[in-house]
């Protein structure tokens, strides 16, 4: 099937799912980055979790966004 693009479902992966899915993936990636070497929690710690589409202090248990 080399013609999918042409077909009304292949268009709309092409130009709305296709660049949803990049997007998401993006946002994963930098998740699991973590926070920069120099960010530290209020509490002065600088061990994080990833909680969702959060960083959670391991030491205080505060998040951040």
């Amino acid at each position: 099937m080399t013609e999918f693009y042409l077909t009304q479902m292949g268009r709309t992966f092409y130009e709305s799912t296709l660049p949803r899915i990049a997007r998401a993936l993006e946002q994963i990636a930098d998740i699991k980055k973590g926070p920069p070497a120099q960010f530290k929690c209020a509490c002065g710690y600088d061990g994080f979790e990833v909680a969702g589409n959060f960083l959670k202090c391991v030491k205080c248990g505060r998040v951040y966004r």
